[in-house]
Formats: C-alpha cells, sequence, structure tokens
C-alpha cells in the first residue's frame, strides 16, 4: 500500500506490502543514484513480487528522488543516511531481521546500518570494490570544486571523462549523454567518499558483474560475468531466484537478536 512517512519534516513516498503469514522478515530497498523506489527497469518491484511469500516488503524513494519531496539540487548526503536509520529505527521492532537489498549508493548508506545491529542484512546488487576516488571522473569533480562551481550537471561529465558511464553505474545511474543529474559538487564528493568506505560485514551479501568486481570470489559473493545486473535483461530475470536462494539457505539459517 503506498504511503507517506514524515522524516526530518520531509514527505517521504513508501510502499509497503505486508504479507500476513509473515512473522519474521522484512525487506527494505534501498535504491541509488538517479533511481527511485521500483528500481532501475523496475527491478525492486519484480523481485519484491518473486519474494512475497518470505517476507513483507518496503520500498520508498530518499528525498529528492521519485515521488518524495524535493529536489536532487537540495540534498545533501546525510538527509538519505538519516532517512535511511530512521526506518530501521521504526520497523526493525517487529521483525525477527531486516534485510536491506541495495544498488548504487543506497549501498554505502545501508552498510553504514549494518554495522549498528545485529538482525540487519545487507544484499548489495552491482556492488563494486573500485575506488571512486581514484577515478578520472572524480579528479573532474574536484576541477570543479577548484573553480568555485557549487552545482553540476552530471551530463557534463560524460564527455570529459572516459570513464564517466562506470562511475555513475556504481552510484546507481546509467549515464544518459543528453539528459544529466543537477545536483551539488559536494553530494557528489559525499557520495564518492561514502562509497569508498564500504567495509562488507559478515552479514551482507554481493551480486554482481565481474566489469564492477574484481577480487577473489568469497562465500557470501556472487559474480556473473556482465557489464551489469541491472541493465542485462537475462540476468535480471535470474536475480529474483539468486535472491531467493540467499535468503533462504543463507540470511534464515542464521540466528539473529531482537535488540539492537
Amino acid at each position: 500500500m503506498q504511503g507517506w512517512e514524515y522524516i526530518k519534516g520531509k514527505q517521504i513516498c513508501t510502499f509497503y506490502k505486508k504479507n500476513k503469514e509473515n512473522k519474521e522478515n522484512l525487506i527494505i530497498f534501498f535504491h541509488g543514484l538517479g533511481q527511485h523506489k521500483a528500481g532501475v527497469y523496475f527491478i525492486f518491484t519484480q523481485i519484491a513480487r518473486e519474494i512475497k511469500d518470505l517476507a513483507d516488503t518496503f520500498q520508498f524513494d530518499f528525498y529528492g528522488c521519485g515521488d518524495s519531496e524535493g529536489e536532487l539540487n537540495e540534498v545533501y548526503f546525510e538527509i538519505w543516511m538519516q532517512e535511511g536509520e530512521y526506518l530501521i529505527n521504526k520497523y526493525i521492532q517487529y521483525y525477527y531481521r531486516i534485510v536491506i537489498i541495495t544498488s548504487g549508493i543506497g549501498t554505502a548508506i545501508a552498510n553504514k546500518i549494518i554495522k549498528k545491529y545485529n538482525n540487519v542484512y545487507g544484499i548489495h546488487i552491482d556492488y563494486s570494490n573500485i575506488k571512486l576516488m581514484e577515478m578520472d571522473s572524480c579528479k573532474e569533480i574536484f576541477e570543479y570544486e577548484k573553480i568555485k562551481y557549487e552545482y553540476i550537471d552530471t551530463s557534463c561529465l560524460f564527455n570529459r571523462c572516459r570513464d564517466a558511464e562506470k562511475f555513475f553505474l556504481i552510484l546507481g545511474y546509467w549515464m544518459n549523454r543528453s539528459k544529466g543529474l543537477y545536483m551539488s559538487v559536494e553530494l557528489l564528493k559525499d557520495m564518492m567518499k561514502a562509497y569508498d568506505m564500504i567495509e562488507i560485514t559478515e552479514r551482507e551479501y554481493i551480486i554482481s558483474s565481474d566489469y564492477l568486481y574484481n577480487e577473489p570470489i568469497q562465500n557470501n559473493i556472487y559474480i556473473v560475468h556482465s557489464k551489469s545486473i541491472l541493465t542485462d535483461v537475462k540476468i535480471r530475470e535470474q536475480l529474483g531466484d539468486t535472491i531467493m536462494d540467499v535468503l533462504k539457505n543463507k540470511i534464515s539459517s542464521e540466528k539473529g537478536k531482537r535488540k539492537r
């Protein structure tokens, strides 16, 4: 059911789907930069339908995105952090565990939150271990800062930086030459720093492509040969099965704790 949360005076659009038989799990989706609660190509909505027998699901638009209040150029990173923490704090008391399914910058937000709880888990789609601060696009963004530009249209970076497409794919936004995102340089800097500080815990699982992830594969990492899971139709169709496997055979088999 679509509804609204009021977080720090800001109106956030939500979609909360309850399963009468479910007593244990809530799945919350954290979308990436330039995305919305349905996810890229409605992937979050697709996943929510496929796992409905295992969990209640909660989708929402971060402030300045989708149907929520505000514009992206009004956003600073701490607003999104506050929204994520507020939702976990509100709903954790009603469930045995919460699983955050993420993409893009949503992964960095979730990773910080997961470290604070024993019964919050993460499944990160298209996570990348590439350091954003070392990419050419990052250097260009800092050039904008040097010349006192407070805001940036991300389409400008496409013609200047060969790695712009990959850079914004990691953050969650598939770059478009003709139409970019207009946001503050400060927000971009904070997102880069937060993403590069991600440290995956034992309660987090990665489902990514070999284009974005290039470290040795471990038990909690699922890698496919593709440029991006979210933009590959065939792999996207199989994503629900992979997530179901993680939920059933990995996360649900672990013992969580009710309290923080």
